[in-house]
């Protein structure tokens, strides 16, 4: 599989440009978009309530990754892309935790074993380059 970009778009938005890589995106449910800019760029807490993550081929075509979540959201693609970080809850009253898999939606394995939410994961680079004037 060659690059993957990351993208999120409300429910019933359309891309109107093709790409030629996949595209891992976060379906949001309309219901649960929020109506106007949030205070101070901060989501509430239970933001992404009902989201799916898909990986949309540049036929088109999509392909849910998130199978047997009732919520999966905040994705981050390694720096390979080959695996994808994401926030995700089981049952809808589970806390939301940190989930992995590959960009197939194989190897899935819990990350995080909270008891309170663990949201907006993201992969970090090993290579730190410091600079002095």
């Amino acid at each position: 599989m060659g690059p993957l970009l990351l993208a999120t778009l409300s429910a019933g938005s359309a891309a109107s440009t093709a790409v030629s890589f996949p595209i891992v995106v976060c379906k949001l449910p309309v219901s649960e978009a929020p109506d106007g800019p949030l205070a101070s760029g901060q989501l509430p807490a239970d933001y992404g309530r009902g989201a799916s993550l898909e990986l949309v081929e540049p036929d088109g075509s999509a392909v849910k990754l998130s199978e047997g979540f009732a919520s999966a959201c905040d994705p981050d693609v390694s720096f390979d892309g080959q695996r994808i970080l994401f926030a995700g809850q089981r049952r809808p009253d589970d806390p939301w935790n940190i989930w992995e898999m590959a960009v197939d939606g194989s190897g899935l394995r819990q990350i995080t074993h909270e008891t309170l939410d663990s949201r907006q994961p993201i992969y970090l680079s090993t290579l730190y380059t410091i600079t002095s004037s």
